[in-house]
């Protein structure tokens, strides 16, 4: 019960006083990415060949973040 009203006063103490200007910053970063992706759309983007060491290791890490997520999904 205590949890809730904690990350509620937590966001009000670390909340900037200029919160408007830096959604506009990020809205206008958003938008400056957008149309740099649709700026050039003939060309082609190259994906990456993945060696087997690099699908070990992710699969190695994706089975690591599905244990801590289950963990904690029991602690609660």
């Amino acid at each position: 019960m205590r949890l809730p009203i904690l990350l509620a006063l937590a966001v009000i103490v670390f909340t900037p006083a200029n919160i408007r200007e830096i959604t506009f910053d990020a809205l206008g970063k958003a938008q400056q990415m957008v149309a740099q992706l649709t700026a050039k759309p003939s060309e082609t983007t190259q994906v990456a060949d993945l060696s087997s060491a690099d699908l070990d290791s992710a699969t190695v890490l994706k089975t690591r973040h599905d244990t801590v997520k289950n963990s904690i999904s029991n602690v609660r």
